[in-house]
């Protein structure tokens, strides 16, 4: 949020400095006024961070996720990664909290898989899973859940349209001792049956257990050929969620970097609407992917 305050201001100041040279005398390149007014501006833009830098460590301590005085502007960059999207999607269309970019290529799939890891229950499957099959009615979903009381996965199965399919297993490792049923994403491919195959959407809503399942999931399929297109991931930030060595921070800095070094481009996020300091909604597209989504446009 501050960082795109700051990148408004910043553009606002660069153009009251673009003008001021623009309306310049015309016999001098730059007048000595117009040079004393851009030093001005950069003096107001440098106050701006310095406000901004101020107010982030202020939301921070109020949310308990605090650093010591001396800690650097770099090691928060965690934070900043999460509001500074890496890339932009002219087409978001979003499908209960999550946001896909032109989804409206998913129709033209013809052999579409799409896995959903933490299903929750029939109305959070609505909210996404069933709103998606209504564009991408040729795309095999498959639902993934070890939490689920026996009623509620009843319930479930009964409802899922004939593309679907439930699976009572998580992804992991997990972050918690009491999921005890769980495979690893290159094992959840080969247990289905979907080796070589590619997964066009990811969707990943497993209270905390992202931070010791996603990464090396996805390192795993991707390293045996298995492209990946778009991720959507629910990231828990609350220390309890959160594997506590080498620290927190340096975790989270670890999954986003790796993320970023497979060729995913973060093109979403915004806060949880129910948690907004501890949860965010952040979507990922592969690179592969986007060069697809642009020529479909």
């Amino acid at each position: 949020m501050y960082a795109q305050r700051l990148t408004t201001l910043t553009a606002v100041i660069l153009v009251a400095a673009l003008a001021v040279i623009a309306f310049a005398s015309p016999v001098s390149a730059l007048s000595h006024h117009s040079t004393r007014h851009v030093r001005e501006l950069s003096t107001k833009l440098e106050a701006i961070r310095e406000r901004m830098r101020e107010r982030d460590e202020s939301w921070m301590k109020r949310h308990k996720l605090d650093y010591p005085p001396h800690k650097t502007f770099k090691q928060r960059e965690w934070f900043y990664y999460i509001h500074r999207p890496q890339g932009s999607c002219p087409f978001l269309e979003s499908f209960g909290d999550k946001w896909l970019c032109y989804a409206d290529r998913f129709a033209t799939y013809s052999d579409c898989l799409i896995y959903s890891f933490g299903t929750r229950d029939l109305k959070a499957t609505k909210d996404f899973e069933f709103e998606l099959n209504k564009i991408a009615p040729n795309c095999e979903f498959h639902l993934f859940d070890p939490t689920l009381e026996d009623n509620t996965v009843s319930e479930l199965v009964d409802a899922l349209p004939s593309n679907f399919h439930f699976h009572s297993w998580g992804l992991g490792p997990p972050l918690s001792t009491k999921i005890t049923a769980f495979k690893t994403l290159g094992e959840t491919v080969d247990a289905v049956g979907h080796g070589g195959r590619r997964i066009h959407d990811l969707k990943v809503d497993i209270e905390g257990s992202e931070w010791t399942a996603l990464l090396s999931g996805l390192k795993e399929v991707m390293a045996r050929g298995t492209r990946v297109d778009e991720l959507h991931v629910e990231v828990h930030m609350s220390r309890h969620m959160m594997p506590q060595s080498p620290s927190w921070e340096q975790v989270a800095l670890k999954m986003f970097d790796g993320i970023s070094d497979l060729g995913f481009i973060m093109f979403h996020s915004e806060a949880n609407p129910h948690r907004p300091a501890e949860v965010f909604e952040i979507s990922w597209i592969h690179q592969d992917a986007m060069e697809d989504a642009v020529n479909f446009s």
